[in-house]
């Protein structure tokens, strides 16, 4: 899309009264383009103004990001101002979060300029402030920057400085037309009023799909209204929607070329989440299905997950700290949480249906535990014998509604040191499953699958996603530990194995 389509695309937005579609093309064009003009007009447009009820700095601070998470284009100012004040007159602690939240955002020339004044605050770093300007600087702060980069002790800002001329040396000049017309929008901008909360335009309908992620005909409202307006992120909700009802449908090269263009609108303040924060995030029928948070702290990761942007998540994955919030209505996964933040959780948010569930430690904790009535599929996270973690799991009133019970990242040399068949088979009839997997001399996931007259035996990859115990990548391959395996496997009924197996660990434990 020209410059030139997008400003016909801003102006008519405008005409129709929906300033935020207005402002939002104004961006991404900026964007793809960092004009000063456009940064200027981008500016002109109204302000929704920001005013959380007072209370605490915790809730001050969970409000704030709670807005920053929805925001659209004309939000932010008053975010950003009210996020000065924060930093000005509450201690650091309750502004770090927020400017986290900033860092990870999509290029916005306002933040640019938000991060310039922050310069010299205690609040952000000088680190991260570099970091943000990485991110958020543009050529209309070349000048400043520079200033600063030829100041005592400003090397650091040098290597901004010095992609930021190249950056405005790649820019084309703006004809005079262009000019006009960019600056005759800023000014029609200037007027608009805000749009009415009740207007159901795109941030409306968004919020209804959010509220609502296990009702479609939310998202097909939605998606209905963006193929309307030619909007490709209708047509990538069509295309995915196509393909999860039909098995046999494959991605296309077009729905790959959307998910690319497309994934930093749909994740928004989240699209520049460096992977450290947040990871392997899969969007499908539109929407992030599943991602892995990796951030340490309660807060930080409570911050993140409330954002609406992961309301529609199915799935979560976390690597450290972990909790859950109210928002994810739609969540049927959850791996990795301890069963003190789970218990935090389900108070936090209970209305949520959990089905499957992987728990860092023992069945002794999720004792007296309430609020898992969908529960299907449970799992722990324990290095020791599985055959004393099942055994605990047994007595759980859980497992009469289980069907799959399992312990994952178990040492290799222990996972069948002490193998009960008589165990196994006691487990309570809707157990279909049992699965152990094993990490260290022996990678694998064993899954034994109930029958009639024994257990089926499936040897695959494993999937779990982390490791409380990094060591184990360096323990080699023993040849006990694959003889005690071999063993358990062949009093099974049968054994296959999926692709992707470790070839040692199949040739070792092959017939």
């Amino acid at each position: 899309m020209s410059l030139s389509q997008v400003l016909d695309a801003s102006a008519a937005a405008l005409q129709r009264g929906e300033t935020d579609a207005a402002a939002a093309e104004l961006l991404r064009a900026w964007r793809e383009a960092p004009y000063a003009e456009l940064a200027a007009a981008l500016e002109r447009f109204p302000k929704r103004p920001f005013q959380p009820e007072e209370g605490t700095p915790t809730a001050e601070m969970n409000a704030w990001l709670e807005a920053w998470g929805r925001a659209g284009p004309l939000d932010l100012p008053a975010l950003l101002a009210h996020l000065e004040h924060v930093a000005g007159t509450r201690l650091p602690r309750f502004a770090k979060p927020c400017f986290d939240a900033v860092a990870a955002a999509p290029a916005d020339p306002r933040i640019g300029a938000f991060v310039l004044s922050r310069i010299g605050h205690p609040v952000p770093s000088l680190k991260q402030t570099i970091s943000m300007l990485w991110r958020q600087a543009s050529p209309r702060d070349l000048e400043a920057l520079d200033r600063l980069a030829n100041q005592t002790g400003g090397g650091w800002f040098k290597p901004v400085v010095n992609t930021l001329k190249r950056k405005a040396a790649s820019l084309k000049p703006l004809d005079a037309d262009l000019r006009g017309r960019i600056i005759e929008l800023g000014l029609e901008a200037a007027k608009a009023p805000l749009p009415k909360v009740t207007e159901a335009g795109e941030a409306v309908l968004l919020e209804r799909v959010r509220a609502a992620p296990d009702d479609v005909s939310c998202r097909e409202v939605l998606r209905d209204w963006l193929l309307e307006r030619g909007d490709p992120w209708g047509e990538l909700i069509a295309l995915q929607q196509h393909r999860a009802r039909d098995a046999q449908a494959t991605m296309t090269a077009r729905e790959r070329k959307l998910l690319k263009e497309l994934r930093p609108r749909i994740l928004g303040s989240l699209g520049g989440a460096k992977k450290s924060v947040l990871d392997e995030v899969v969007i499908e029928r539109g929407f992030p299905v599943s991602a892995t948070v990796k951030v340490k702290g309660v807060t930080r990761v409570a911050a993140i997950l409330s954002r609406p942007e992961l309301s529609t998540l199915e799935r979560v994955v976390f690597v450290r700290d972990a909790t859950l919030t109210p928002n994810l209505k739609a969540l049927r996964e959850a791996h990795g949480l301890q069963a003190e933040s789970l218990a935090a959780a389900l108070k936090r948010a209970p209305d949520l249906k959990l089905e499957v569930l992987t728990v860092d430690g023992g069945p002794g904790h999720l004792e007296g535990l309430g609020g898992l009535g969908a529960l299907r599929e449970l799992y722990f996270i324990e290095p020791g014998m599985p055959e004393r973690t099942l055994r605990a799991a047994a007595r759980l009133p859980l497992m009469k509604q289980l069907r799959a019970i399992g312990v994952v990242q178990v040492y290799a040399g222990d996972a069948f040191h002490d193998w009960s068949w008589e165990l196994v088979d006691s487990l309570p009839a809707p157990v279909e499953r049992v699965v152990i997997e094993t990490m260290g001399g022996m990678t694998a996931r064993f899954v034994f699958a109930r029958a009639s007259d024994g257990w089926d035996v499936r040897v695959e990859p494993p999937v779990t996603q982390r490791s409380t115990h990094p060591g184990y990548a360096s323990i080699p391959h023993d040849a006990e530990t694959f003889r005690r395996a071999k063993a358990v496997l062949k009093e099974s009924r049968s054994v296959q194995f999926s692709g992707g197996v470790d070839e040692q660990t199949r040739a070792a434990l092959e017939p």
